[in-house]
């Protein structure tokens, strides 16, 4: 997949990681940083969140806050969920270790 057209230039940011993971799954990035539970986009948030941890500063409880002032804890759970999904599903793993590769390497 060609992941380029998903990416901003720029800072890798909590907005540019949450902008680039919802347009790679085809939601509205409103969607990832809203209140809603409702799947795909909770799940995809988890990805997001995941992403944001892992690839800036911020500590869990920051990308709580980004996330509709989410709890740090949920933001751990999202972590741990999104590491087991990676870990059961090859598809999973390639899709969220190709994302990242892209945001880092175009930040």
């Amino acid at each position: 997949m060609n992941y380029e057209k998903f990416l901003p230039s720029g800072n890798l940011t909590a907005e540019t990681i949450t902008n680039a993971t919802a347009k790679l799954w085809g939601l509205n990035p409103k969607n990832l940083t809203g209140k809603g539970r409702q799947q795909p986009d909770a799940f995809v948030r988890q990805v997001a969140m995941y992403l944001c941890y892992d690839l800036t500063t911020l500590s869990l409880a920051k990308v709580g806050m980004f996330f509709s002032n989410r709890n740090h804890a949920t933001v751990l759970h999202a972590i741990k969920r999104i590491k087991q999904a990676m870990e059961k599903n090859p598809k999973m793993k390639t899709a969220v270790t190709e994302l990242k590769k892209h945001l880092t390497a175009n930040a």
